[in-house]
Formats: C-alpha cells, structure tokens, sequence
C-alpha cells in the first residue's frame, strides 16, 4: 500500500478547519496580548498576573453576544492556550525548552 504524501495537506483547504484555527490563534493572541499588558501592573496593592489575559479571554468569549457556537469554544481554547503559556514563562519551563532544543 502506497502512502499518499499530500493527504495531510488536505486539511489546509478545510475552510471550516481553517476557521477554527483562527479563532484559536486569535484567543491565543489576544490572552498573550492583555497579559502583556496587563502583567506586571498594580491594582489596589495587587500584582496582577499575565495569566489574567488568558482569563479575561475565556469570561470575555462566554459573554460576547457576537462571538457564539463553535467559535466562542475555540477562542476560550486559545484563552486557556495562553494561560498555558503564561504559566511556562512564569515557572521557566519555556527558557529551559530554548536551552534543551537551541
């Protein structure tokens, strides 16, 4: 049996895939985004932490009456994807992959 190389490709032409995959990315920017600016800052004697971002991305999809259905699922996804993120650089499990891959 012959293996067909540009099968996996296919998924690229998925429009719906490749919606999804926005709206992903998009979650994940903009968690990434807030944390950045939000990160760092005080707020009534309270550091507030990057991971907030991420949160503010989940609450703000579930209560956003234009964002719905699938899109709204995967938009908190890429909101949880950045807490992800924000947790690795917090703890330096991100610097320690650069050391063990660079």
């Amino acid at each position: 049996m012959a293996y067909d190389v540009t099968a996996g490709f296919d998924k690229l032409a998925d429009q719906q895939f490749m919606m999804d995959a926005g709206a992903v990315g998009g979650g994940v920017l903009a968690g990434e985004s807030l944390g950045y600016l939000a990160g760092g800052r005080e707020v009534a004697g309270f550091n507030v932490p990057s991971e907030l971002g991420g949160v503010a991305v989940i609450a703000g999809a579930e209560y956003a009456p234009m964002i719905d259905g699938r899109t709204k699922r995967h938009a908190q996804v890429g909101g949880g994807v950045a807490i992800i993120l924000s947790l690795m650089e917090r703890f330096g499990v991100r610097d320690s992959l650069n050391e063990v891959f660079a």
